[in-house]
């Protein structure tokens, strides 16, 4: 099993994801086989790494979902916010799938009915609004739900890493709890965990994570309309 773990990063090197992933469900199920759930825990880690970047995110969920529950059972509090982490980013990634699914559905929707109505509608964001600040009768928002549960799994993710005084999953964790309450419009809550996590993030080694939380902070900005524009550019 851990042999077929290693052929799967082998395969991801070379591009080859979809075998790479048929090496961890394979190493999974031998995992599950003779009970040794740490390795089976490894085996579903690498698995929805694997298909998060096949976008095949109903299994990434699934197999963060069981890591999570197997990280649980052996008591490791460490490993189970990496797994809550992992979690919130397939969750963020499902949800922004099914919101641009249902976006496009209602844009088409609008235009079957206009050609009915013999009405002709602006390009498509040419008046620069999203959905959330058109003046049109109020629609609940696509795939509320699921930002929803990825928001919680962020939530959960730094509840079990506080206590830990581990900065790096600390500064991990306010990552993905910054990018979920962005993409929950929850605009203030955000502001305020990029603030407590960028320190962190600054005193990494690799830039990539500070990286990471300027770039939420600028995505925050322009959220906030025009005004802000030249802080996010900054």
């Amino acid at each position: 099993a851990s042999a077929l773990l290693q052929l799967c990063s082998g395969y991801c090197a070379r591009g080859e994801l979809k075998r790479g992933a048929a090496m961890t469900v394979e190493a999974q199920r031998i995992f599950a086989s003779v009970v040794d759930r740490e390795g089976e825990a490894d085996a579903l880690r690498m698995q929805a790494e694997v298909r998060l970047h096949l976008k095949d995110f109903t299994r990434a969920i699934a197999a963060t979902r069981r890591c999570r529950e197997l990280q649980r059972e052996l008591g490791s509090r460490c490993n189970e916010a990496w797994a809550a982490i992992q979690l919130a980013q397939a969750l963020l990634s499902a949800a922004s799938e099914e919101e641009a699914q249902e976006l496009r559905r209602r844009e088409k929707a609008k235009e079957e009915k206009a050609r009915e109505e013999g009405k002709e509608l602006p390009r498509q964001g040419a008046d620069g609004q999203d959905w959330f600040k058109s003046e049109e009768e109020e629609q609940e928002r696509p795939a509320k739900a699921a930002f929803d549960r990825a928001l919680q799994s962020a939530k959960d993710a730094l509840q079990l890493s506080r206590p830990l005084k581990d900065e790096k999953l600390s500064m991990r964790a306010l990552l993905a709890m910054a990018s979920a309450q962005l993409l929950s419009l929850e605009a203030e809550a955000c502001q305020k965990t990029i603030e407590e996590g960028l320190p962190l993030a600054k005193q990494t080694p690799d830039s990539v994570e500070e990286a990471h939380f300027l770039l939420v902070s600028a995505q925050l900005c322009e959220l906030h309309g025009p005004q802000q524009h030249q802080q996010a550019s900054d």
